[in-house]
C-alpha cells in the first residue's frame, strides 16, 4: 500500500520498514509510519470483532474510509422513503422530505457538504442540526420555527436513526440530552 512517500534506497531499512538516519524528516515519516501502522491494526481488530474472514483489501478500504457499509444520511432518507411510504400517509411523508431538506441545507452551511456519512454522526452534529433549525427562518414562515416544530424535526432524525442502526448500518448514538 503506498503512503504516497518516495525515499532513496540507500536510505531505507529494509529489515525495520523504516527510514534510516536521525534527520528531522527521517524521524517525521517514521513516526508516520507508526501512526498508520497503529491505525491498520484497530481497523484489523475492529474487522476481526464483526467477521472472521479478513482480508487486506478489507483492512485497506477501512482504513481509506472506503468500506462497504459507508451509508449516507440521503440514502437513509431515500431509503426510508421508499419501503416506509407505504406505511405513511402522504402528509407525513412530505415532512419526512422537509426534514431532509432541512438537514441538506445544514449540511451545506455547517459542513460545506452535499451528504454525511452515517458513521460520523454524534451528538454533536444533532445538537448542531438542532441549534441550525432554531435560528432558521424558513421562506413559507412568518417567523422561527417553534419548538415543537423543531422537536418534530428532531424526532424525525430519531427514528432514521434508529433505523439505521436497526440496519447495522451504525453503532447507536444518543439523543437522551435533546
Amino acid at each position: 500500500m503506498s503512503l504516497k512517500y518516495t525515499i532513496p534506497t540507500e536510505n531505507w531499512d529494509r529489515k525495520g520498514s523504516r527510514v534510516l538516519g536521525r534527520t528531522k524528516e527521517a524521524q517525521e515519516i517514521n513516526t508516520y509510519l507508526m501512526e498508520v501502522e497503529t491505525a491498520l491494526f484497530q481497523c484489523y481488530r475492529e474487522l476481526r470483532s464483526k467477521s472472521s474472514l479478513i482480508t487486506p483489501q478489507m483492512v485497506k478500504a477501512k482504513y481509506f474510509g472506503e468500506d462497504e457499509n459507508q451509508v449516507t444520511l440521503t440514502e437513509l432518507f431515500e431509503h426510508h422513503n421508499l419501503h416506509g411510504a407505504h406505511n405513511l400517509c402522504k402528509a407525513t411523508l412530505s415532512h419526512y422530505k422537509t426534514t431532509q431538506k432541512y438537514l441538506l441545507a445544514y449540511l451545506k452551511k455547517q459542513y460545506k457538504s452535499d451528504d454525511f456519512r452515517l458513521s460520523q454522526l454524534n451528538h454533536q452534529f444533532v445538537v448542531g442540526f438542532e441549534t441550525y433549525l432554531r435560528k432558521l427562518h424558513p421562506i413559507h414562515h412568518h417567523g422561527i420555527l417553534s419548538n415543537n416544530g423543531v422537536m418534530k424535526h428532531i424526532q424525525r432524525l430519531r427514528k432514521m436513526v434508529r433505523m439505521a442502526v436497526n440496519n447495522e448500518w451504525i453503532e447507536k448514538i444518543s439523543f437522551s440530552k435533546i
